[in-house]
């Protein structure tokens, strides 16, 4: 195998890796802020500035790409309401309840859904590699969520936010899958603005709903600065690394990378919080660094028709 029919598995893993890295803040942050924000009105602010920031480099490219899109409202419909509109809704609702603790354990289901439904739609067929790498990934970061003590899983309470969480993983691999067959003709600003555009128009009565019966924004500077975070890093860098991911090494081979949310979530805590560097930390880690690893197709994957996934 010649070093160029490897780069794109290599830059497609580094992209998914980076992807992570940012929203490995997302479950804490979601948690920070369920009480001044409502879960709909929460996903329209994000969104709606991650539009506002595309614009203005995507419109140009969904304007020329404009019979494409018009010629697929089923998927872009579906794309922008399982990716924009119902994910990160079903993620601010659970974090009104759910510890953070409890999302990043149950996110750790995306990438097993991701991983049927690419089996599903014959994207990919799973195998004693694929199986091995999803249970390596996921002990790693069970331990680490544990902090090396079974007894910490073992004494978590559920609630009704984890069904939240779990309905937020499966929207999102079922995203991740249908990114997939992205119109060719639309560059990956121009995808992600036209995604992001059908989902903030599905949100704009889902909050408008929230605020009649009553739910109200507790503005501030600091909220503000959240928004725009949520809306630059976290909705248009983010998305745009994971859907180059995607188009490079497929969304099951993506989603493995999901796993390595608890480890950056607790490197964050030792930076920021000063917690110390356990033993449980880097045994988890190493779990997790295999398990993706292992998850890493050994050549870049076909679409659905056996042709190689267009770039972006």
């Amino acid at each position: 195998m010649s070093f160029f029919s490897v780069r794109p598995v290599l830059t497609g893993s580094l992209l998914a890796l980076l992807a992570t890295v940012i929203w490995s803040g997302n479950f804490v942050l979601s948690r920070a802020m369920a009480n001044d924000v409502p879960p709909m009105t929460l996903s329209l602010l994000r969104w709606g500035t991650a539009f506002v920031i595309l614009l203005p480099f995507g419109a140009r490219n969904v304007w020329a790409a404009r019979r494409h899109i018009a010629a697929r409202p089923g998927y872009f419909f579906f794309t922008g309401l399982l990716g924009v509109t119902l994910f990160n809704a079903f993620i601010y609702e659970a974090g009104r309840t759910t510890p953070a603790m409890n999302m990043a354990l149950l996110a750790a289901s995306s990438p097993l859904f991701a991983l049927i439904l690419s089996w599903m739609v014959k994207l990919g067929q799973p195998n004693v590699r694929h199986g091995l790498a999803v249970v390596c990934a996921l002990t790693g970061a069970l331990i680490i969520i544990a902090r090396g003590d079974p007894h910490v899983l073992l004494n978590l309470e559920f609630s009704a936010g984890d069904l939240w969480t779990l309905a937020g993983a499966a929207c999102f691999a079922a995203y991740s899958i249908l990114v997939r067959w992205a119109p060719a003709a639309l560059s990956a600003i121009g995808y992600l603005l036209a995604v992001v555009g059908v989902g903030v128009l599905l949100l704009v009565p889902m909050a408008a709903v929230e605020l009649a019966l009553g739910a109200s924004i507790a503005w501030s500077p600091l909220l503000v600065l959240q928004v725009l975070h949520l809306g630059l890093g976290m909705s248009v860098v983010a998305f745009l690394c994971w859907n180059a991911a995607i188009a490079r090494i497929g969304a099951a081979s993506a989603s493995m990378n999901y796993y390595s949310l608890p480890v950056f979530s607790a490197a964050q805590a030792m930076w920021l919080l000063g917690e110390r560097l356990t033993g449980a930390f880097l045994i988890g880690a190493a779990f997790v660094l295999c398990g993706i690893l292992l998850g890493r197709p050994i050549s870049r994957p076909a679409d659905g028709s056996g042709a190689p996934a267009p770039k972006k």
